[in-house]
């Protein structure tokens, strides 16, 4: 508006100038106060013209001190502003800085959070093949923890068998001693027996006039059961056991009737349980009232002087003709718990096809027995005596002459066969036989499904006990 005003101003003194200009020729000094007076009319015009330009000056003047003022304002506020601009410019840059700080470290962080991204992918593969590395670990940690175990239990194993050969070793050590002693004895005894050898020729004639009184007596029963001509069945199990029967005949006889025991066994191992079969050949006796199968006890699960593991099973089979017996226990015999005897039910009986030797009942009839090894590799007759101290206990002579097989000793397990015929004994070792004149079990073991494996142990480690005394 102002600057519209001042158009307004220039315009009119520009007219105002060019009214009073005077463009004729100019006029000389004769003339001049003829003009002066003819223009005096129009000097006040001229004077007012110029009030009114010096009043439009002196506007003009007030209004460009106001405009001056208004200008400053406007230079002061424009110089704020451009100073406020300045420091927004300044702030500005500043955020721009700022934000191209903020940006490259997003842009850093971006490029980390990609390496952590890989690194991440890394640790998940690297933690999945842990895990699987783990697993095997694992795995083999507990393959090592079942070898350990398996080993600890062959450990205990072995350590039961070393306590075990421990006491076998000192029960050794007793045995020794005994032998020793049993030695000092024998070479005492030795002087006895030499004192002895004249009562004992004194003897041997006595028997020598026995058995011709027996034979004259056979002979006179000979004539007697030709004249009865068998009418008398006791007379005649007389005569058959007053006259002795040959060793070839009792041999034959015995190869005949003997039967097979066979003992199925079931015992822990290192890794798992072990099984094992044994057989042994016996025969069959009977006391008069019921039938028994007799053995030693070597060579079978009961063997008192070996080590026997813990058993877990133990069945025990005869076969007795076309059927199957299948024992319920096995009883130790109160003459030496070496002999041990399987009871034979009755119902059993009517299919054994093998004879059954009745046992002895006049054990001293005779003076000789037929000695039989268990494997029937020998045969032979053999004097024996009682034992001064047991009368169970037949010491049998060590030197046996045989037809077939020669000069032989017997040895543990021989059966002893009277010359009757009837079954006498078992050799319990190589010097002494356990004469069974009668059946009497002092302990039993349940076999088959009754079978307790700790009153086995029990049972033999007594019985062992009693052995070594």
């Amino acid at each position: 508006m102002n600057r519209s005003i001042l158009l307004v101003i220039s315009d009119f003194l520009i007219l105002s100038l060019l009214a009073l200009a005077r463009f004729d020729a100019p006029v000389t000094q004769e003339s001049a106060p003829t003009q002066e007076t003819e223009s005096r009319p129009g000097s006040s015009l001229e004077a007012e013209l110029i009030d009114i330009l010096q009043a439009s000056l002196e506007s003009e003047r007030e209004q460009q001190a106001s405009l001056a003022s208004e200008l400053k304002a406007a230079q002061e506020h424009v110089e704020a502003k451009d100073q406020d601009i300045q420091q927004r410019e300044q702030t500005l840059d500043k955020t721009l800085r700022e934000l191209e700080e903020e940006r490259l470290r997003a842009a850093e962080l971006a490029s980390q959070r990609d390496i952590l991204m890989q690194e991440q992918g890394q640790l998940a593969s690297d933690l999945l093949r842990l895990r699987e590395q783990n697993a095997v670990e694992r795995e083999r940690l507990r393959q090592a923890q079942f070898q350990i175990d398996e080993k600890e239990r062959a450990l205990s194993e072995s350590r039961q068998n070393l306590s075990h050969i421990a006491e076998e070793k000192a029960a050794i050590e007793k045995e020794k001693q005994q032998v020793l002693t049993e030695l000092k004895v024998v070479e005492t005894q030795r002087t006895l027996i030499e004192q002895q050898l004249k009562n004992t020729q004194i003897e041997i004639e006595i028997e020598r006039q026995q058995r011709e009184a027996a034979q004259r007596r056979t002979e006179e029963l000979s004539e007697g059961v030709r004249i009865l001509a068998g009418t008398s069945v006791e007379i005649k199990d007389e005569i058959r056991q007053l006259q002795p029967q040959t060793p070839n005949a009792l041999f034959t006889e015995f190869k005949r009737n003997r039967v097979e025991i066979e003992f199925d066994t079931e015992y822990p191992g290192v890794f798992q349980n072990r099984q094992r079969a044994t057989t042994t050949k016996t025969i069959l006796i009977s006391d008069g009232r019921q039938t028994y199968a007799i053995f030693h006890a070597k060579g079978t699960p009961f063997d008192l002087n070996e080590i026997t593991p813990k058993y877990l099973r133990m069945d025990i089979k005869i076969a007795l003709g076309e059927r199957v017996f299948s024992a319920s226990e096995v009883g130790f015999l109160n003459i030496d718990p070496r002999l041990l005897v399987i009871p034979i039910p009755e119902d059993f009986t009517p299919h054994i096809e093998t004879a059954v030797y009745p046992i002895v009942l006049e054990p001293f009839r005779f003076p000789d027995a037929v000695i039989i090894a268990g494997d029937e590799n020998y045969f032979g007759e053999s004097s024996f005596r009682v034992h001064p101290q047991f009368s169970r206990a037949l010491q049998m002579d060590k030197r046996i002459l045989s037809r077939l097989f020669g000069e032989f000793s017997p040895s543990t397990g021989d059966l002893v066969i009277a010359k009757t015929g009837e079954f006498m004994g078992i050799m319990v070792n190589a010097d002494y036989a356990g004469l069974v004149d009668h059946i009497n079990i002092t302990d039993r073991i349940p076999v088959g499904d009754a079978f307790d494996t700790g009153l086995m142990t029990n049972t033999l480690n007594s019985l062992a006990a009693k052995v070594m005394r």
